[in-house]
């Protein structure tokens, strides 16, 4: 499993509207990366300090590596110029 972990660089901006405003064109997060990498398939959300600030996102993947990978390189060129929001891409068991 696919884990994204999103957050605001200022830990307090509602990091899920940055991304929509920023990267998505105003599709929810889940829905634009299954989009962008089709053998994504969204598992789940967590929100892990019930904080708008940070959120965690899960795909399932049968090629989780190449994914995950995929992931960090999309991201950080898509982002690049985005100094409001953080990411993390990691390989785990299960939320």
């Amino acid at each position: 499993m696919i884990k994204i972990s999103f957050r605001s660089a200022d830990a307090v901006s509602d990091v899920c509207r940055l991304l929509e405003n920023n990267l998505t064109d105003h599709v929810e997060i889940e829905l634009w990366l299954e989009e962008q990498i089709r053998t994504l398939s969204f598992d789940c959300m967590d929100f892990p300090h019930d904080l708008d600030a940070f959120f965690d996102c899960y795909f399932q993947s049968e090629q989780e590596d190449l994914d995950a990978r995929l992931l960090r390189e999309m991201l950080s060129g898509k982002l690049s110029d985005c100094e409001s929001i953080q990411f993390d891409v990691l390989l785990v068991d299960a939320p």
